[in-house]
């Protein structure tokens, strides 16, 4: 049964959700009625098409849009129990379920045991939408730094398209940044940005790695740039 949720201003300046589709930004506050307490729910995209989209959904690859939240670091496709499942990224920092709202039976990222997997496993429940600019508190309580630093550099392997290996000198970087305040969510913005404004030019590409985005004084920097339009560098 689909439920009320909550949605704030900030979900429409989103600079994450302005690099997808308006089908996929259309489709993500769809998926937070449809989860329950814990913002998880079933991937199954015929039924989710059916409710965002009730009218459309035949016209509409589902996947693809689901594809597109994931690749912008709003939901997490996994696999738990040989069920296909969703988790909507820092789902409870945004949402209050009424108290009544019965309790979740899908397990969560974390507990689905499988291995790394395409985008199939990036950091769970650590960020819905865009963070207020002074927001920067760590949403890490439940998993060492070192453990989410291995899931950040992951990510920027896949957003990059390298092979940054989890050694010392790539995830001291990070853990830097998370000890200093920086929240999951932030991280996966700042690597999600830079690489879209920097893989066009093989000069720029050159930084997307982790000695550059996870520098103290520049990684200050390109959080401050989050809320700014993208100029995209071109060859």
């Amino acid at each position: 049964m689909p439920r009320a949720r909550n949605i704030k201003p900030d979900f429409f300046i989103d600079d994450q959700l302005a690099d997808c589709s308006i089908h996929a930004r259309y489709l993500c506050p769809a998926l937070w009625c449809i989860a329950d307490r814990e913002g998880r729910l079933v991937d199954a995209p015929r039924k989710i098409g059916a409710f965002a989209f009730p009218y459309e959904h035949h016209k509409l690859d589902i996947h693809e849009l689901l594809e597109e939240l994931v690749r912008s670091g709003h939901i997490i496709r996994y696999e738990s129990a040989n069920m296909k499942l969703i988790q909507i990224v820092n789902f409870k920092k945004h949402q209050s379920p009424h108290r009544n709202e019965a309790e979740s039976l899908l397990q969560a990222p974390e507990h689905s045991g499988n291995g790394q997997k395409g985008s199939e496993t990036n950091p769970p429940d650590c960020g819905l939408m865009i963070d207020d600019s002074n927001t920067l508190s760590s949403c890490n309580s439940d998993r060492s730094h070192t453990e989410v630093a291995k899931d950040l550099l992951q990510f920027l392997n896949d957003k990059a398209g390298r092979r940054f290996q989890p050694v010392k000198a790539n995830l001291s970087l990070i853990v830097a940044r998370l000890k200093d305040g920086a929240t999951e969510q932030q991280i996966r913005q700042v690597i999600a940005r830079k690489c879209q404004q920097w893989r066009g030019d093989p000069t720029m590409a050159q930084y997307m790695r982790p000695a550059t985005l996870f520098n103290a004084t520049k990684f200050a920097q390109y959080v401050g740039e989050l809320g700014s339009p993208l100029k995209v560098v071109q060859q």
